[in-house]
């Protein structure tokens, strides 16, 4: 085995290998870049994955036209890429779309969660998400997962209207349990969000003086005793 300090040589004694004779690093077959790309997975008693390849240009193998590429070459090494991005133990990652920097207090704010299965294929789930008190949910913080399988995707919105200005995490928590009750390891970043006052509250405090025009509007309306309709124009005006 090829390590930034040398080579490595594996016993085929002391693992178990469905036919070792394929796997012996000596010889012309090892050196040889027309060698098909082989790969296969040594079990273990640890959380981890052990792989074990024969080709000394596995990359060569991907890259390079008339030298190691070949359509069996490329899905060797996709299925190995897939198979080593994939966990012995239950794994939900949790990442967001249309994710905006900063916002407005008292807009609903609606963020798409994606939740990828990084884990073997897993039953029905449910997702428990905690946000931060600064925030309102519009839609519901408890989510029913259905099954997914190896690399399977879901997705829902989550509306959130932030009711205080300033920077906030907006998800503090989030909890997945497995309707088996096997254990499953949760994985999400922290998604900040400025938010700011309203934008009624910046303009009525940065111009000087109420409109003219609605001032004067006002005037007439409460001439012609049209009360009610004066009470609606007082949000426009002081």
């Amino acid at each position: 085995i090829r390590t930034n300090s040398g080579f490595v040589y594996l016993s085929l004694q002391n693992v178990t290998i469905s036919n070792s004779e394929d796997w012996r690093l000596m010889g012309n077959a090892y050196w040889n870049s027309n060698t098909c790309i082989h790969w296969e997975e040594i079990e273990t008693q640890t959380l981890g994955r052990l792989f074990v390849t024969r080709d000394a240009f596995l990359s060569d193998g991907f890259f390079l036209e008339n030298y190691g590429f070949s359509a069996e070459n490329q899905r060797q090494i996709q299925s190995l890429i897939k198979a080593f991005a994939c966990f012995k133990t239950n794994l939900i990652r949790l990442s967001y779309r249309n994710v905006v920097q900063s916002w407005l207090t008292g807009e609903p704010l609606t963020i798409i969660i994606d939740v990828v299965n990084h884990g073997p294929d897993c039953g029905e789930a449910t997702l428990r998400i905690e946000i931060a008190p600064e925030f309102e949910a519009l839609s519901p913080l408890v989510r029913k997962i259905s099954p997914l399988k190896s690399f399977g995707r879901t997705s829902f919105a989550l509306q959130l209207v932030p009711r205080v200005d300033g920077k906030f995490p907006m998800i503090i928590n989030a909890l997945v349990s497995l309707e088996d009750g096997t254990a499953c390891t949760i994985n999400t970043s922290q998604l900040d969000l400025e938010v700011m006052p309203a934008l009624s509250s910046f303009q009525r405090s940065s111009v000087p003086q109420d409109n003219e025009i609605l001032l004067r509007l006002r005037e007439v309306l409460q001439d012609a005793n049209m009360g009610s309709v004066t009470q609606n124009l007082n949000q426009f005006v002081g």
